[in-house]
């Protein structure tokens, strides 16, 4: 396992600011890790994440999302409707960045993994299944089901029909045939006092009763971190990638 010297840039795509680590004098095209964070975050937060990444020969590429960091704020941290216009906007804005990520800064098409955490897990899962060309995804501490998204966190907000057409459109649950057999890595925050254990339970009792394949979706509990990415966490995701990749 080779460890590279680091570069950090700022590019941007159309209205979307990246920031990119790479590894320096890595030869051919970057394996490229595509994360994004969660609510009320901002990518600046995740430069450690990227370094490490980059550290051990991953292109890892930060996109902000609307009413965060650099693209604004939101009217209301505590507004649901807020965050589900983000989680929108940034699945549809993920082609225009894709074509970007292998078109201009060399990602390696066979090998783009998506990432997230939080509400940035649940934009992650939505284009995992509609880009079934992504080698793999890793999801910290978030949801995939998206009724339960909106049962656990919204309260008594009602949405109109049409923002519930928009949000059945982009539910992962509508399209479980697209998990068949795939790479995915999830974190489980046992003592998440936001998004909890049963969730994700939930959803693993979902994929079984459809009859996926899911030898390939790894599941790790942790019990420290509560709602955050740990040192741990990283670690495993890194071991999980190297030795997906075989590159241990």
């Amino acid at each position: 396992m080779e460890n590279y010297k680091i570069k950090r840039f700022e590019s941007q795509v159309g209205e979307i600011p990246l920031v990119v680590f790479r590894p320096e004098g890595y030869t051919g095209k970057y394996k490229t890790i595509i994360h994004y964070h969660g609510w009320s975050s901002a990518v600046e937060t995740y430069e450690l994440f990227g370094a490490i990444f980059a550290h051990y020969g991953f292109q890892v590429v930060l996109p902000e999302v609307i009413k965060h960091g650099v693209r604004g704020e939101a009217d209301n941290y505590e507004s649901y409707l807020e965050t589900f216009d983000v989680i929108v906007q940034s699945i549809e804005e993920y082609d225009e960045l894709k074509d970007f990520i292998i078109n201009e800064l060399d990602g390696d098409s066979n090998n783009l993994i998506i990432s997230g955490h939080s509400m940035g897990g649940i934009i992650s899962s939505a284009i995992f299944v509609r880009d079934l060309s992504l080698k793999a995804a890793i999801i910290y501490n978030s949801i995939i089901n998206y009724e339960e998204f909106h049962d656990r966190i919204a309260g008594n907000i009602e949405l109109d029909e049409r923002l519930m057409e928009v949000f059945r459109r982009y539910d992962p649950m509508t399209m479980l045939e697209n998990f068949n057999n795939r790479n995915m890595l999830i974190f489980v925050g046992e003592e998440d006092s936001i998004i909890p254990v049963e969730v994700m339970l939930g959803f693993q009792d979902r994929i079984k009763d459809a009859g996926i394949i899911d030898e390939k979706i790894v599941y790790s509990f942790h019990s420290d971190g509560a709602h955050s990415i740990t040192y741990k966490m990283l670690d495993e995701a890194l071991d999980y990638l190297l030795f997906m990749l075989n590159e241990e």
